[in-house]
């Protein structure tokens, strides 16, 4: 289960990252993760340009993309798919994504570091 209170520590009282983070969820488990990042990047690049309504079928891809990232470390990735999201979604939701993509990762790594897998 997610550790919702080592979570919020992590975060150091940035109430927006830490939002962010708890809408997205974390990979209980990224280590079972097997498919390389590249393959969720083409099946959103795929689903953006197969469909009429791209927001609603890419949009789970791209959460799945911003847990890889976050998971394995990749801001700039967290970055992109975080912008792509807003883009299309226009919440602002994962705005803390964007503009502390690099903070976000080195928080992810700290809370796996922690975490029993």
């Amino acid at each position: 289960m997610l550790n919702d209170a080592r979570l919020k520590q992590l975060c150091e009282g940035d109430e927006d990252i830490y939002r962010a983070f708890h809408a997205l969820g974390l990979f209980l488990d990224p280590a079972r993760i097997k498919q390389k990042t590249e393959e969720f990047i083409e099946q959103s690049n795929s689903e953006e340009k197969g469909s009429s309504k791209p927001v609603e079928t890419a949009r789970p891809t791209y959460r799945i993309i911003m847990r890889i990232a976050l998971a394995r470390g990749l801001p700039e990735l967290l970055r992109k798919y975080a912008e792509r999201e807003d883009h299309f979604f226009q919440g602002k939701l994962y705005w803390p994504f964007i503009d502390k993509a690099g903070k976000a990762t080195e928080i992810a790594k700290k809370f796996y570091q922690a975490s029993p897998s």
